[in-house]
C-alpha cells in the first residue's frame, strides 16, 4: 500500500490517525473564520492563513427582516 501511494501518487505515506486531526482542525478553524473573520490554523500537516474577505457579514448585518 504504502508503495502505491508513493509512486502512483507521488504522496508521502504517513501515519493516517495524526493527519486526519490536523485535517479537523484546519476544517475546524476554517469554520470558526466565518464566525470571527480570521484564520490562523499552523499544524503539522496543513497550514491555513488566508481568509478572502467577501463581505457576508456586512451585508447580512446591514438588511432588515421584512
Amino acid at each position: 500500500m504504502r508503495a502505491h501511494i508513493e509512486r502512483r501518487y507521488g504522496a508521502e505515506f504517513d501515519p493516517p490517525g495524526p493527519r486526519m486531526l490536523d485535517y479537523l482542525h484546519a476544517v475546524k478553524a476554517c469554520f470558526a473564520a466565518f464566525r470571527t473573520g480570521e484564520l490562523s490554523h499552523h499544524g503539522d500537516y496543513t497550514t491555513c492563513r488566508c481568509f478572502p474577505r467577501c463581505g457576508h457579514r456586512a451585508r447580512s448585518a446591514s438588511r432588515t427582516p421584512g
